[in-house]
């Protein structure tokens, strides 16, 4: 029930929605602290680092490290 409401609200799957949510939160940690790529990952709920990372690039275009490095307006 609850992944029919996110998708009629967001026009995503629970999945996608989910993804999107925690790449928001690591382009905060990313832009506001020092930690580690892969402490930021495990912080935001991804158990495999390079998922992490995949995930990062297909929804923002840039790996995390080159999202920091960048630090967007």
């Amino acid at each position: 029930r609850i992944s029919a409401i996110i998708k009629k609200l967001s026009g995503m799957s629970f999945k996608k929605y989910l993804n999107h949510l925690r790449i928001a939160e690591a382009k905060r940690f990313l832009l506001t602290t020092e930690r580690t790529v892969m402490d930021l990952a495990y912080k935001v709920g991804y158990g495999n680092i390079s998922h992490f990372n995949r995930v990062f690039k297909e929804e923002v275009g840039c790996s995390p490290n080159e999202f920091r490095r960048r630090k967007p307006l």
